[in-house]
């Protein structure tokens, strides 16, 4: 079973964002309850969900800041009213040696979450593309893990993903779309007109993200998730549609 994706506008891991990682972990744990190798809570039976934070977008500052603020923000959801056990870890891969890393490899592979926080846009593609560790993340959303993605995260997810250097292919798991993270109503239009000069552009939907807001499903099948709504603008509309809180987004 293809596990489900998460794109998320930016802003992650910060108050405001648990709904969206109180999702996260309720599909996780879903993922954990199909894994035969999930471990279990002694005193209340339930699976111990396994976090990989893959840091990569950060490989060039931070990677260990970005780590503690995110495993901070999702055991404190977990915590919450429907605690569940978690085991969050640093997927700490910056380069290829550590792309290649047996036991990073490994543990990505078995995971029930991966989540790629935010950074620099061009890291995510120039270190993981081709790399064991990427193949791993594929293996553990194939056994059905969630794949997450934060700005530049969810920006490496869709079919080109923004570098300094121009868009540049992405690993497009989300489909033909480009994902604008950190968005407003007036980005939308501007970013439409940069995409459309893309070659093939034209033929892309656009979707725009503001911060503490995702969608999770699956290209064609998304669901708005988090604190605001999220704008979709499908190739040779006119104009965006906006998209409420907890509505769908249908190609």
């Amino acid at each position: 079973m293809i596990g489900p994706l998460a794109l998320h506008g930016g802003g992650e891991f910060l108050a405001g964002d648990e709904p969206f990682l109180r999702r996260l972990l309720e599909l996780a744990t879903v993922a954990a309850n199909r894994h035969s190798g999930a471990a279990r809570d002694a005193a209340a039976g339930t699976p111990t969900v396994r976090v990989e934070l893959l840091t990569t977008a950060v490989a060039r500052h931070r990677p260990e800041a970005a780590f503690a603020a995110g495993s901070s923000a999702l055991q404190q959801v977990a915590a919450g009213p429907d605690a569940r056990p978690i085991d969050v870890r640093h997927a700490r891969v910056v380069d290829a040696a550590s792309a290649a890393d047996p036991d990073v490899v490994d543990r990505l592979a078995r995971a029930d979450l991966v989540y790629l926080p935010g950074g620099d846009p061009d890291a995510v593609v120039k270190i993981l593309a081709g790399t064991p560790a990427w193949r791993s993340v594929e293996a553990a959303r194939a056994g059905g893990a969630v794949v997450a993605g934060a700005s530049a995260g969810a920006m490496a997810l869709g079919e080109r993903t923004w570098t300094r250097d121009g868009y540049v292919a992405g690993f497009g798991w989300a489909g033909r779309l480009v994902v604008v993270p950190h968005a407003s109503a007036e980005r939308m239009a501007p970013m439409r007109r940069v995409v459309d000069a893309l070659p093939g552009g034209a033929d892309l939907s656009v979707l725009g993200l503001p911060e503490r807001t995702g969608v999770i499903g699956g290209p064609g099948a998304w669901t708005v998730v988090g604190a605001a709504g999220a704008w979709w603008w499908p190739p040779h509309a006119a104009a965006p549609r906006a998209v409420p809180l907890g509505s769908p987004i249908r190609d």
